[in-house]
């Protein structure tokens, strides 16, 4: 079917042309004219130069940034491969196949092939469409570019589980700031070496000087620690005098 916008740019075409003016075109540059927009016209026709998306083009396109998301989630640094694994395999209604992974979400690209079913009630067969992340941990990172596709899918490792706090976690970070306090240790580069050195990777950890909007004083130092993708976080208060208040909770609950 003639898309409704071409075929109103030859109908109008035609009536400029059969109006003879003094301005009027030369035939030959008419018949050029015509020749370009029956042109149009029949790559228009032919699907190949469409104005619009179908109803599943428009769904891949929403997959897409919906698996740019998940890639990226919880702002954590994660191999390529491992955010890639979050989302590849077959959905209700998508099949997303990685096809290059690079690097890390913090500098790196990930390529995705989604190929989303027929949908029901509109009629529009299935659609392929291949996208490129490119990772700079930056804002706007789970928006992908439109690439051309490939058939090299590449097969991805599945990702080492990472560990979670156990349930002496707490104790334990209380013990190492208890002994500081009592070494009169707890400058923020002390506390930071002896807890990172008491937890070890892959638990991050965040020291320097607690902010007004935690409600202590100036000199207060603080301190958390978290598990890349995990749920829970611990932290910790020690006040000038030496006083320590520890606590766990949701990580996006957390002060920081």
């Amino acid at each position: 079917m003639l898309n409704p916008v071409v075929f109103d740019a030859v109908r109008l075409a035609f009536h400029s042309m059969s109006m003879r003016t003094s301005s009027s075109p030369t035939r030959a540059v008419r018949g050029l004219v015509l020749v370009t927009l029956m042109t149009l016209a029949m790559t228009a026709c032919s699907g190949t130069g469409r104005l619009t998306e179908t109803s599943t083009e428009k769904a891949a396109d929403r997959h897409a940034t919906v698996a740019g998301t998940v890639m990226i989630r919880d702002n954590w640094e994660r191999s390529a491969n491992d955010a890639a694994y979050l989302v590849v395999g077959k959905g209700v209604d998508d099949t997303i196949d990685a096809l290059d992974v690079e690097g890390t979400t913090y500098h790196g690209a990930v390529v995705l092939r989604i190929t989303v079913e027929s949908s029901t009630g509109f009629g529009d067969g299935p659609a392929t469409k291949c996208y490129r992340y490119m990772f700079r941990h930056e804002m706007g990172d789970e928006n992908p570019d439109n690439v051309s596709c490939t058939n090299h899918v590449v097969t991805l490792t599945q990702p080492t589980p990472e560990p979670e706090f156990d349930p002496a976690a707490e104790a334990k970070f209380a013990s190492v700031l208890r002994r500081l306090v009592a070494d009169h240790t707890t400058d923020a580069g002390t506390v930071d070496q002896q807890v990172r050195a008491t937890f070890g990777p892959p638990v991050m950890v965040q020291t320097g000087p607690a902010g007004l909007d935690h409600g202590t004083n100036n000199g207060t130092l603080f301190i958390r620690l978290d598990v890349p993708s995990h749920g829970e976080c611990m932290w910790a208060f020690i006040t000038t005098a030496g006083h320590i208040t520890t606590g766990t909770g949701n990580r996006r609950d957390c002060p920081n």
